[in-house]
C-alpha cells in the first residue's frame, strides 16, 4: 500500500471514530459551528500529534455542542494518550474537563494548579471576582457572587 492510501485510510478512521463520516461530502460553509469544530479537531488528529493545542474550541457554540466538543477532546486525549493545551474562558467547562489549570494574569503565569487544588481564592486573584466552588452531582461548578 502506498502513502496516499495509508493517509486516506488514516483520515477515514479518524472520521469514523469521531462520528464525522456523514460530513464527508459537505462543504465547510454547510456545517454548523459544532460540526466545524469537530472537523478541525479531526484535521489536527490526522497529523498524528502528541499534543493538541486548541484556542477556544467551544467559543460561539451552544451548550450541547460545547459539551460534545469537550467530550470529544477528552476521549481522544485518553484513547490516544495525548496531551491537550486548551485556551478557554468558560471556567465551568474548564473545571469539568481539565485536569490542570495554567492561569495567566497581566500576560504572565500566575499559577499552575491541579483540579483538586483549585480554590476560589485563586480565581479571585486571577479574575478579580468572588466565586463559590460547589459540587453539583459530582461536578465542580464555579458560581460568581
Amino acid at each position: 500500500m502506498d502513502g496516499v492510501t495509508n493517509g486516506l485510510r488514516h483520515c477515514g478512521n479518524i472520521a469514523d471514530t469521531n462520528g464525522l463520516t456523514h460530513l464527508g461530502l459537505k462543504r465547510m460553509d454547510e456545517l454548523s459551528g459544532g460540526e466545524v469544530q469537530k472537523v478541525m479537531i479531526a484535521r489536527a488528529l490526522a497529523q498524528s500529534p502528541q499534543v493538541l493545542l486548541l484556542d477556544e474550541p467551544t467559543s460561539n457554540l451552544d451548550l450541547k455542542n460545547q459539551m460534545e466538543v469537550m467530550g470529544l477532546i477528552t476521549s481522544v486525549v485518553k484513547e490516544q494518550n495525548l496531551s491537550a493545551i486548551i485556551s478557554i474562558h468558560d471556567l465551568n467547562l474548564a473545571v469539568r474537563f481539565a485536569d490542570t489549570f495554567l492561569f495567566l494574569r497581566d500576560h504572565r503565569v500566575h499559577s499552575l494548579v491541579a483540579k483538586a487544588a483549585l480554590t476560589a481564592e485563586t480565581i479571585r486573584e486571577v479574575y478579580g471576582v468572588e466565586v463559590l466552588l460547589e459540587n453539583v452531582q459530582g461536578h465542580t461548578v464555579v458560581i460568581p457572587l
